[in-house]
């Protein structure tokens, strides 16, 4: 057993995957606990069997319930999302978290138009994040998102338009070589039991 978790400064609930370094250490978030008094949950570090927090979430302005893990680019920076939390609404953020454990929030999600409970991230070579949402947007059922480094949000695709046979309420997303995005929608689609999508961006990301 490398960490047993106690539900306080520590957190509670780590309900993702963990991210691997280059030299061992391991990342991840938990969905409460903290030392916060709002408990909204923490992004750790574990080396070896030694566990630090590099951030504990407040809720506002910061959020809250990172479900998700964390991704990392070539300088070592953390990116994630919490499902909860921010301003107007508890609608969600993005985040990054630096080697130096100075948090800041790159988006807050403030209209459930364009989405919220947003769920993972992948990064692409110019440094713009891209994601989902669990619900919201134009039709209620969740979107796929880009936000640029400028920390600018673009719809890309909102789920379940006309007779919901995209799909709906996608669950996270992957990249390939091209730039081309992939996922799944845990819902809808021609018999209503999930679907798999592609999304290919436009000339102006390229990889």
């Amino acid at each position: 057993m490398l960490h047993n978790f106690t539900g306080g400064k520590d957190g509670d609930g780590p309900a993702s995957g963990l991210l691997l370094d280059a030299t061992g250490n391991l990342y991840g978030t938990d969905v409460a606990g903290g030392d916060t008094d709002c408990g909204c949950g923490v992004v750790f570090k574990l080396s070896g069997k030694h566990l630090s927090v590099l951030h504990s979430f407040k809720g506002t302005p910061d959020g809250a319930k990172p479900v998700a893990g964390v991704i990392m680019d070539s300088a070592g920076n953390l990116y994630g999302t919490t499902i909860d939390g921010g301003i107007q609404g508890n609608l969600g953020t993005v985040f990054e978290v630096t080697p130096a454990n100075k948090e800041s929030v790159l988006y807050r999600f403030r209209q459930e138009q364009n989405g919220f409970s947003p769920v993972g991230l992948v990064r692409d070579a110019q440094g713009n994040l891209y994601g989902t949402t669990a619900e919201g947007g134009l039709y209620g059922y969740g979107v796929v998102y880009e936000i640029t480094a400028a920390g600018k949000e673009k719809i890309l695709h909102a789920f379940c338009s006309g007779d919901c046979s995209d799909g709906g309420s996608p669950n996270g997303l992957m990249m390939d070589a091209q730039g081309n995005l992939y996922g799944t929608n845990f819902g809808g689609g021609v018999n209503r039991k999930g679907t798999i999508f592609k999304i290919t961006l436009q000339p102006s990301h390229p990889q």
